[in-house]
C-alpha cells in the first residue's frame, strides 16, 4: 500500500486531470489588450502576463500601424513606475513609420520588487509630439512582498483555467496568481519568463512553434518549471526535437503515471490527462498537491532567480566606505603645513605679503585635488567584482545554464553601456542595508537593447543576479584503459577540487583533487563526498554562503528547490574554478577581487 506521502502525490495529480470539457463553447481570453489611435497612429498592446510577479522581465507585444498618408516618426516609452519616481524602469525606442505601414514589436520591460507601481504605461510621441501616458497592464504590488506565487496557464482555453486557480491558497501565506496565454502568444525569449515561477501546458490544446518551446526550455533550465499534461508518450513528442529529456538519472519521482525529470536547475512534470484536456486546478495546486510540505516558501520553485542565491552577502572589499585613515592623513598633513608654508612664503621677512591672497587659495585648492585623487584612485579606475556562481553544464546538449549574484563597482567618471546578448540577462538588487536613492533601469532599444542608467552607476557599488544559457567552452572526456580511470580537461580553464561519479554511483578524483587545463589525469577511487554549496571567500562576511542547491541529506521531495539533485548525478563532474567562464560580463571588461565558484557536468551517455 501505498505510504501517506505518496498517496497525497496521487491526490494532488488527481487534480490535474480534470477535464475542461465541463464548458463546451470557447471562452475569450482574459488579457491585458489596450488600443489606442493617435493621430492615425494607431497603437494595439497585449501582455498575458499575471497580475502578480516575481523580480524579472516582463514581455509586452506592441502592434502600430500608420493610417495616415505621410510617414510619421513613432517614439516609445515603456515604463514601471513614474518619471520622478526611484527604482523606476524603461524601454524606449524609435522608428520610422511609412503610409500604411505595420511594425510588429516584443519589448521586455524590467520589473522591479523595489518599486510598488501598480501599472505598466506606455508613453507615444509622434512627430515630437507627445502624448499622455496609458496603462498596458495592471500589476498587483503585494508582488512585491512575495506574498504570490506567478503561474503561466498555456491552452486555447486558458481563460477558465486562470478563474479556477487564481487566488487560490498556496499555503505559508502565499497564493497562486496566473496569467493565461495560447500557444502560439508565448515569447520567443526566455528572459520573459524571469517574471513567473512556473508555466504549465496542455498539448492538446495546441504546441507552441519551434522559437518559444526553445525559449521554455531554456527557462526550465535555468531553474523554472514545466507541467506538460498527458502520457509521457505525449511529452517524448512534444520535446523530442529539442532534445533527450527522459533519459539516466533526471528521473526524481514517479508516482502512478505521474513523472517528475531534471532539467539542469529545473524540473519538468508529466502529469497524464486519460486523452482529456489540461485543467491545473484547487485540488492539483493547493497544499496538498505540493507533497503536503509545510515550508512552501522554501519548497516551492522560484524560478531563473532564486532568493537563496541572492542573499549571498558576497562583496568587494573597500568600494562600500571612504578610505577614511588616508583622508584623514591628507587633512591632517594640510593642517601642519598650511601655518608653516604661509609663514614662510608670506611673513615679514618675504617682502610680499599679497602672496597670502594667492597661497591661501591655491593650498585650498590643491590639497582639495588630493583628497579627491586619493578616494578616487584608492577604489580603483575600472570595473571590478566579487561574484558567486553556480553553473550547470550540459556535455550532451553542449549547453551551459548559469545562476550568479555579484556586487559591482565601476571606477570611471562615465557609465558604460551594458550589451548582454538574447541569452543572458541581470536583475539589480537593493544592496543589502542601505537606500541607493532615486534609480533608474533603462533598456535603448535603437542601440540593440543595451542596458543602462543604474545598471552600472558611476562609483557606486551595485549588486545584482545574474542569468544565462552559453554554448559549452571545451569538453571533459572520461577514458578507460587498462582497468583505469582517466580525465582528460578538454577545458581553457582548471578545475581544481574535481570529482567524477561513474555510472554506478562512486566517487573517483585525481592525485591532489585538482585537474589543470590540458592535462589527462588517472582518477582513484575516494570516499569523500562533494559538497554542493559554495565555498565562502575569506574576505566576505561570516554569513554561509548558500546556493539554494539540494544539501547532500536533504529529501527528494517534488517541489524542492530545483536546482541540483541531492546527490551529484550519475556520469557527471563537480569542480571549483577560481573563475567562471560562463558569467555573462555584459560586454564590460572586469576583474574578479573576491569569487567563488561551483561547476557540475553531466557527461554524455556512453562517453
Amino acid at each position: 500500500m501505498p505510504s501517506p506521502e505518496v498517496r497525497s502525490r496521487m491526490r494532488c495529480w488527481a487534480g490535474l486531470l480534470l477535464a475542461l470539457s465541463l464548458w463546451a463553447s470557447p471562452v475569450a481570453a482574459q488579457q491585458s489588450s489596450v488600443h489606442r489611435d493617435f493621430d492615425g497612429i494607431q497603437v494595439t498592446t497585449l501582455c498575458t502576463w499575471p497580475t502578480g510577479l516575481k523580480g524579472g522581465y516582463v514581455p509586452v507585444h506592441i502592434r502600430l500601424h500608420n493610417a495616415t498618408s505621410e510617414r510619421a516618426r513613432v517614439g516609445l516609452n515603456l515604463m514601471h513606475g513614474q518619471p520622478n519616481w526611484s527604482d523606476r524602469s524603461s524601454t524606449h525606442g524609435s522608428m520610422i513609420l511609412e503610409p500604411n505601414q505595420t511594425v510588429e514589436l516584443d519589448w521586455l520591460v524590467l520589473h522591479n520588487l523595489d518599486n510598488w507601481a501598480d501599472n505598466y504605461h506606455l508613453q507615444v510621441e509622434v512627430n515630437n509630439s507627445r502624448h499622455s501616458r496609458f496603462s498596458v497592464h495592471r500589476i498587483d504590488s503585494r508582488s512585491a512582498s512575495s506574498s504570490q506565487v506567478p503561474l503561466l496557464l498555456v491552452a486555447e482555453n486558458h481563460a477558465l483555467l486562470t478563474e479556477q486557480v487564481n487566488g487560490e491558497s498556496v499555503g505559508n501565506s502565499l497564493s497562486w496568481v496566473t496569467g493565461g496565454s495560447a500557444p502560439g502568444q508565448l515569447p520567443s525569449d526566455w528572459r520573459a519568463y524571469s517574471s513567473v515561477a512556473g508555466v504549465a501546458l496542455d498539448p492538446e490544446g495546441g504546441t507552441p512553434e519551434a522559437a518559444k518551446m526553445t525559449a521554455l526550455l531554456d527557462f526550465v533550465a535555468l531553474g523554472g518549471f514545466l507541467i506538460v499534461a498527458g502520457e509521457r508518450t505525449t511529452a517524448e513528442r512534444l520535446l523530442a526535437p529539442y532534445g533527450d529529456f527522459f533519459r539516466g538519472d533526471n528521473l526524481v519521482q514517479r508516482t502512478t503515471g505521474t513523472e517528475v525529470w531534471r532539467h539542469r536547475f529545473g524540473r519538468m512534470v508529466v502529469a497524464p490527462s486519460g486523452g482529456k484536456p489540461l485543467l491545473i486546478g484547487p485540488d492539483m495546486l493547493g497544499v496538498s498537491g505540493l507533497a503536503g510540505l509545510s515550508g512552501l516558501s522554501e519548497g516551492l520553485p522560484e524560478g531563473v532567480f532564486p532568493s537563496a542565491l541572492a542573499a549571498n552577502p558576497i562583496e568587494i572589499p573597500g568600494v562600500d566606505n571612504l578610505p577614511l585613515t588616508g583622508l584623514t592623513l591628507v587633512l591632517l598633513l594640510f593642517v601642519l603645513l598650511i601655518g608653516p608654508v604661509q609663514g614662510r612664503l608670506t611673513g615679514p621677512k618675504s617682502g610680499r605679503p599679497y602672496r597670502l591672497l594667492i597661497l591661501t587659495p591655491a593650498l585650498g585648492l590643491g590639497f582639495s585635488v588630493a583628497i579627491f585623487a586619493f578616494s578616487l584612485f584608492s577604489q580603483g579606475l575600472g570595473v571590478k567584482e566579487a561574484v558567486a556562481s553556480v553553473t550547470w553544464l550540459d556535455q550532451h546538449s553542449r549547453q551551459a545554464s548559469t545562476l550568479a549574484v555579484r556586487q559591482v563597482f565601476s571606477g570611471s567618471v562615465l557609465r558604460p553601456d551594458l550589451n548582454y546578448p538574447a541569452t543572458a540577462t541581470v536583475r539589480p538588487l537593493a544592496t543589502l542595508g542601505r537606500s541607493e536613492g532615486n534609480n533608474h533601469f533603462e533598456t535603448a532599444m535603437n542601440d540593440n537593447g543595451v542596458f543602462r542608467g543604474d545598471y552600472l552607476p558611476v562609483r557606486r557599488p551595485v549588486r545584482e543576479q545574474v542569468a544565462g544559457v552559453a554554448a559549452e567552452r571545451g569538453r571533459l572526456a572520461i577514458e578507460h584503459e587498462g582497468g583505469a580511470i582517466y580525465a582528460v580537461n578538454g577545458f581553457d580553464f582548471d578545475l581544481p577540487e574535481f570529482f567524477y561519479r561513474d555510472e554506478q554511483g562512486a566517487f573517483f578524483s585525481p592525485i591532489g583533487d585538482d585537474l589543470p587545463a590540458g592535462q589527462r589525469l588517472e582518477l582513484l577511487p575516494t570516499d569523500d563526498l562533494p559538497s554542493l554549496e559554495l565555498r565562502r571567500p575569506e574576505s566576505a562576511s561570516s554569513r554561509p554562503l548558500t546556493t539554494g542547491l539540494i544539501p547532500l541529506s536533504g529529501r527528494s521531495d517534488l517541489f524542492r528547490p530545483p536546482y541540483v539533485p541531492p546527490v551529484q548525478p550519475k556520469h557527471s563532474f563537480l569542480a571549483r574554478p577560481a573563475t567562471s567562464a560562463f558569467v555573462p560580463d555584459g560586454g564590460v571588461a572586469r576583474t574578479q577581487v573576491v569569487g567563488t565558484h561551483l561547476l557540475i557536468g553531466t557527461l554524455e551517455p556512453g562517453s
